[in-house]
């Protein structure tokens, strides 16, 4: 892959992460740390962010995009489709259409110019795959560069566009404060000329990518 029309620089003014302190604990509290098992460790790590895996029990795997990341992308865009909805009026997503859960965007046919935040959950690839063959989309996914969707998905796309820092996405509801402690950054999986376009001229910070055909046998 190469660079696109975005380099690198357009990511400098960002301010570099101020180093956690880490306050300290009483004995009490070092007591029941050791008196924890593994297990609940490991529970309540899962529930404090999100990944693209299977979420905790009882938690969501629908974080709705924050209103200003669409402003930052154009204010004057509107989909004509989110096939993956909590309902009208109850996202950001600037768009003419929507499918819901019930509705079941994975089955139903696509039109226009799709944006689709997929649920953060297994199926997350069945949903790229679903973009590459409509061809008129942009995804927004997490940059999951160690698996094996993310690669069957960029290998289809006309380009891939990752996003400066972490997205403050909104858990549940877009009611909700956008605090959600993503794991790991995003991306803007493009396909078609649309959607690339419309990346070439935001205000979005980051690094657009454009994959690059293997070289024919013998060239």
């Amino acid at each position: 892959m190469r660079c696109g029309q975005r380099s690198v620089h357009a990511i400098r003014n960002i301010p570099s992460a101020v180093p956690k302190v880490t306050p300290r604990q009483s004995t009490k509290q070092r007591k029941e740390n050791l008196r924890r098992t593994p297990h609940q460790h490991k529970k309540e790590q899962t529930v404090t962010g999100f990944t693209h895996e299977r979420p905790g029990e009882g938690e969501t795997n629908e974080w709705y995009t924050p209103k200003t990341f669409f402003t930052q992308l154009g204010e004057h865009i509107t989909f004509d489709l989110d096939p993956c909805s909590p309902g009208v009026g109850l996202s950001h997503v600037p768009a003419r259409r929507v499918f819901t859960k019930d509705d079941d965007g994975l089955t139903q046919q696509w039109e226009g110019l799709v944006f689709c935040n997929p649920p953060y959950g297994r199926e997350v690839g069945l949903w790229a795959e679903k973009c590459a063959a409509h061809g008129n989309s942009m995804a927004l996914v997490f940059a999951r560069v160690d698996t094996a969707w993310f690669h069957k998905a960029v290998a289809t796309a006309d380009g891939v566009f990752f996003l400066a820092g972490r997205v403050k996405f909104h858990k549940g509801s877009i009611r909700n404060p956008n605090k959600g402690n993503a794991s790991a950054g995003s991306c803007l999986i493009l396909w078609g000329e649309a959607a690339m376009r419309i990346v070439e001229n935001s205000d979005l910070l980051g690094v657009l990518m454009k994959p690059v055909a293997p070289a024919a046998a013998g060239e």
